[in-house]
């Protein structure tokens, strides 16, 4: 393991340099070997090979030295470079000096040094390992008898030493072009894969969104039903396409790994109930277990664990018809300190082939032709799991028999923490609350010594010693309890049998028999964990622990399933919207009203500075590209004027650009947050309560949804809106325009795109002045200005017009940039015609004042 972590560490720098370092130390434990060889040989006297050992000694000492200087700075270094380039040659040539014919077999040495800089640091390195070889294997022979007197042998090595590396030149510039061609092309694909997704996910996460609103009116069962059934179909769309930018980052290394504590059960939790709702829709049985030596409070990545928990359970409910899929977790205590963390997934679903289990893990690649068809897929998700594994320095496989199932297993390291290194996290492990414990046994001489061992644990027990009246203790209404049997009972298989949602009691095993490490697939089903009779107090201190972290949360004396409740409290926070832009400002206004937030607005960077000044704010919602002053340039000035000892004020992006070079942006600039525009109500709302400080704002009842009836749903759509335009964009998504009315009523859709198609004309005004000054800036900042406006409208060919305009090179080119203007003002024109019916028929209805 220490090794592994060393050379992990060496790998760091990633230009090659530590198999430089590596090959050097292999070299010199040959050369050694070599002279030893030789002087038994006869070739070498005693005296000679102890000297030039002496010189093979020192080298490999500097190569020690250089190791041990790559370990603790593992950064590239110039200088630690050319210093080892001069070590290897001094070193070399005085022990060709030295052992004159004796050592001439270690000529191609050179040629290893020379090349070997040559190909791992660039053309610069082996035209300098060249020149320094020649010349020290040049000045080191001259003079020796055998290379004086076959001059024309000396010539011809020393030429080597300079026309090799020459020749290696041109296949080096070949190779590094190929290289620089393909990272080209890779960042073509990155910059498509951004701007593809961020087209994709706009109309996404508004079908997503208004599908969750619409699940919280009153609606009857069908229209629940298809509500559902699209929400959860953008979802999986959405999920897809996650799958192919989580797959091009870790492609790219550019997936980071961020080392936390975490808690393990949480991640568990959370899985289980992700995945447990399609393994209920098909029927199947889904359970954790859990060894009772596996700690539970880890340091790691546990978002990527999550999401290779996920991908692998998911898969394992997907390809199960009927039976069970379970997650079965043990923790090895290593020598370190630290866990070998072995996670095992089985199922009892179709199996995989023996020839198909070796490219499970390729690419779009799937077990057999027919899983496509049967299945779905993209073939991605096993591909992003063992890059994961990979990345955190573990070992992923899969073993499988044909129509019995699968077993998808991988292990990582991990290191244990003290729950205090966890938010929240108490000192020590409380005594209690434990949940009740229902103990199933007919040995009566190992009741009374169970129950006092539990309840030196703060545990109430509750004896059974039957099947039957243990099943009729655990389902107690509002009762959250673990059976714990020694499966002695007669009719303990009666116990087995599930509570009223249908999901199995939580049980804990008894058993003397046992061992370390996983039980056999069978007991994993049936039992939360397996517990000696004999352990110790830790041992049942740490299954309790495990089992009353799988369960629901205990939340005011009843269970909760952990979602968000109608009940509750919700804060009204006072928040500080900085956009320029109308349409957006009453958008994202009426979302935060109908989240009971307060709201001031600021039309651009320096009015929001003075409204910071003068009035406390519990968060900022801060658009970057605004006249007068950006959203960058008003967070930096902000942060550097910010004095006091208390929490940062939260600061919220709000943008279209999606590419990482704006999240870096708002990132240097000391922003807390980023959203994607259009915004996303949950997102927004969640992150909002996610910054916000703690103690601000005032808690007020949560309301219990949004109750429109069926029949105010909107029926007043022009003649002609009879369906949802599809992607690709077209002139105006009339789903969008409909959205309008669904979140603020007919006054507020008429005032939002009235006011919309009176900025709009000012916008391209403005961008035809700008054009005309040859004023690149400017046009971009009122592009991106009216692509933003018209995305909340649903003019979704005018949104993707104006985002054309980031194309433009370093100068305005008139000649290419006026018909794209013209078709600006076109399409604009018929946005117009599209939109201005939903304005005067609100008018003629009197419900909204005349459209600004």
């Amino acid at each position: 393991m220490w090794v592994r972590k060393i050379l992990s560490r060496m790998k760091r720098g990633g230009d090659g340099e530590h198999q430089i370092v590596l090959n050097r130390l292999a070299i010199s434990c040959l050369i050694q070997a070599y002279l030893i060889g030789s002087y038994l040989y006869g070739t070498l006297t005693l005296h000679r090979m102890l000297v030039l050992s002496g010189v093979c000694d020192s080298f490999l000492a500097g190569g020690i030295v250089v190791a041990v200087a790559l370990v603790l700075f593992p950064s590239p270094s110039a200088i630690r470079r050319i210093g080892q380039m001069f070590w290897d040659f001094i070193f070399l040539s005085l022990g060709m000096h030295l052992g004159d014919v004796a050592v001439v077999p270690l000529y191609p040495i050179y040629l290893w040094a020379i090349l070997g800089y040559g190909f791992r640091f660039g053309l610069g390195y082996l035209a300098g390992a060249a020149c320094v070889g020649a010349a020290s294997f040049a000045i080191a022979v001259h003079g020796l008898t055998m290379w004086r007197d076959t001059g024309y042998l000396f010539a011809g090595l020393v030429g080597g030493l300079l026309i090799i590396p020459l020749y290696s030149a041109s296949l080096i510039r070949f190779l590094s072009q190929t290289r620089r061609r393909a990272e080209e092309a890779s960042r073509a694909k990155t910059l498509f894969l951004a701007s593809v997704s961020h087209e994709l996910r706009t109309p996404l996460n508004a079908v997503i969104g208004m599908s969750r609103l619409l699940d919280d009116m009153v609606l009857n069962a069908e229209q629940r039903d298809m509500v559902r059934t699209i929400g959860e179909a953008g979802s999986s769309l959405l999920g897809m396409i996650e799958d192919l930018l989580d797959f091009s980052r870790i492609e790219e290394g550019r997936m980071p790994v961020r080392l936390h504590p975490f808690d393990l059960l949480a991640v568990l939790r959370e899985v289980e109930r992700i995945v447990g709702v399609d393994a209920r829709a098909k029927g199947l049985t889904l359970a954790c277990h859990v060894t009772a030596r596996t700690p539970v409070r880890l340091e790691g990545d546990e978002r990527h664990l999550r999401d290779i928990l996920l991908n692998l359970a998911g898969n394992a409910v997907k390809f199960t018809e009927h039976g069970h899929v379970v997650i079965a977790v043990d923790g090895t205590p290593l020598r370190d300190g630290g866990t070998s963390l072995r996670v095992e997934v089985s199922d009892t679903g179709i199996g995989i082939s023996p020839a198909a289990q070796a490219r499970v893990f390729e690419t779009f690649t799937q077990a057999d032709d027919t899983v496509m068809d049967r299945f779905g897929g993209t073939g991605l998700g096993l591909a992003i799991c063992r890059q994961l594994v990979d990345l955190l320095g573990g070992e992923i496989g899969v073993s499988s028999v044909v129509g019995a199932g699968s077993v998808f297993w991988f292990v990582m390291p991990m290191k244990p923490v003290a729950p205090s290194s966890l938010p929240g996290s108490p000192e020590r492990l409380p005594a209690g609350p434990w949940p009740d414990i229902v103990l199933l046994t007919s040995r009566e001489d190992g009741q009374a010594g169970s129950v006092a061992r539990l309840a030196r644990h703060g545990v109430r027990v509750v004896v059974a010693t039957t099947g039957a009246a243990a099943a009729a203790l655990m389902r107690r209404p509002d009762c959250r309890s673990v059976l714990l049997t020694d499966m002695t009972a007669g009719d303990a298989s009666d116990a087995d049998a599930s509570d009223a949602d249908g999901a199995p009691f939580p049980t804990i095993l008894l058993d003397r028999d046992a061992g370390a490490g996983l039980p056999p697939e069978t007991l994993r089903c049936r039992f939360v964990s397996i517990l000696s009779p004999e352990a110790d107090d830790a041992a049942l201190s740490s299954v309790l622990t495990i089992v009353d972290g799988l369960l629901p949360p205990r939340e005011d004396g009843r269970v909760v399933d952990g979602g968000m409740g109608a009940g509750g409290a919700e804060r009204s926070l006072n928040i500080l919207l900085v956009e320029d832009n109308p349409v957006n400002q009453k958008v994202l206004g009426k979302i935060l009203d109908r989240a009971g937030h307060r709201w001031r607005v600021a039309g651009n960077g320096e009015d929001a500075l003075d409204m910071l000044e003068q009035e406390p704010f519990d968060l900022v919602l801060m658009d970057i590209n605004m006249p007068v002053m950006n959203g960058i340039e008003a967070t930096k000035l902000y942060r550097f004027s910010e004095v006091g000892g208390g929490p940062a004020l939260p600061i919220v992006a709000l943008t279209a650009d999606g590419t990482p070079e704006a999240r870096q942006r708002c990132r240097d600039a000391g922003m807390s947050g980023f959203l994607l525009k259009p915004v996303e109500i949950d997102a927004l709302l969640e992150t909002i309560d996610a910054l916000a400080p703690p103690e601000a704002g005032q808690r007020r009842p949560r309301p219990a949804g949004i109750d429109l009836p069926v029949a105010d749903m909107p029926t007043d759509l022009p003649a002609d809106e009879t369906v949802v335009v599809p992607f690709p964009a077209a002139t105006i998504n009339r789903k969008m325009v409909q959205d309008l009315q669904t979140l603020g009523g007919d006054r507020f859709r008429a005032e939002v795109i009235g006011e919309f198609l009176t900025d709009a004309d000012a916008i391209i005004d403005r961008m035809d002045r700008a054009l005309e000054a040859g004023d690149r800036a400017g046009l971009l900042d009122e592009a991106h200005a009216l692509r933003s406006a018209a995305g909340n409208v649903g003019a979704e060919r005018l949104a993707a017009l104006c985002h054309e305009w980031r194309g433009i090179g370093g100068h305005v080119a008139p000649d290419r940039t006026l018909g794209h203007l013209h078709a600006v003002r076109q399409e604009m024109g018929k946005v117009r015609d599209a939109l201005t019916p939903y304005t005067v028929l609100q008018a003629e209805d009197g419900n909204a004042g005349t459209p600004r």
